[in-house]
């Protein structure tokens, strides 16, 4: 690697494609849930719930599971970095390169309309109904 590649603030020595936030979070979704699949916060007292997206552009968006976690089980929530295995879909239209992604009614990311909370940019294109595309999460921000 380069010093192109290097992050100069934080992790040092760390390239940027394995800078990542992650939050331990407890899968309440009433299924197991697998890695790619996105999650919203559930509104409980503890906060420390994820849920399945109900709607399309959720504000509550939170991330991408990172593995396997089964229902009631805790588990690694990516929330900021680069991946290659966020599901996506072009449900709502197809998904172009930099085009920022918000939640589905379900466990997939689309593309992002005026007022939905986006919460990636996609670094691949998803032209299928169902997928797995490279992209980048970032800070929830609304459209």
């Amino acid at each position: 690697m380069g010093v192109e590649d290097d992050v100069a603030i934080g992790n040092r020595g760390a390239t940027i494609v394995e800078e990542r936030d992650v939050a331990y979070m407890k899968n309440t979704s009433g299924a197991q849930r697998v890695q790619g699949d996105v999650v919203m916060l559930k509104a409980v007292a503890a906060g420390d719930e994820v849920d399945v997206p109900n709607g399309v552009g959720v504000d509550n968006v939170f991330g991408m599971i990172l593995e396997t976690i089964d229902n009631n089980a805790y588990g690694y929530i990516q929330t900021y970095g680069w991946t290659r295995r966020l599901k996506a879909t072009n449900a709502g239209g197809n998904i172009a390169v930099g085009d920022f992604l918000c939640t589905e009614n379900g466990v997939r990311a689309r593309l992002a309309a005026a007022g939905d909370m986006a919460f990636a940019i996609a670094l691949e294109a998803c032209v299928v109904a169902d997928s797995y595309i490279d992209a980048l999460i970032i800070k929830p921000r609304k459209l």
